[in-house]
């Protein structure tokens, strides 16, 4: 924002101190407000790279914690089964099935 304030306050300065500038001052002042407007963008593209670096990052991050998060599942689930299977129990002659308890 105080970009924008310095680039007004030089426009209100110009016409202040030149009620009737001559062409060679109006083309000279122009100049230097291309080269002010040029500074305010070029900060203004680096200030939105490093934000989207920022956010690029943290998607990353977020993205490998997920990864992380289904590898822990898949590895709980196998770690239940392992626990818990379920089997026939032949002594019934039926599909009933019995479980180990888990200990955890």
């Amino acid at each position: 924002m105080q970009n924008y304030v310095d680039f007004r306050k030089s426009i209100q300065d110009f016409l202040r101190l030149n009620p009737s500038p001559s062409s060679a001052d109006t083309i000279t002042f122009l100049g230097r407000l291309e080269n002010q407007v040029f500074n305010i963008c070029s900060s203004l593209d680096l200030k939105i790279g490093e934000q989207n670096n920022d956010l690029i990052k943290a998607l990353k991050e977020r993205i490998d914690l997920g990864d992380q998060l289904n590898m822990t599942k898949e590895a709980t689930n196998k770690i239940i089964k392992c626990y818990n299977p379920r089997r026939m129990n032949p002594s019934l002659g039926s599909d009933e099935f019995r479980s180990v308890p888990i200990g955890i």
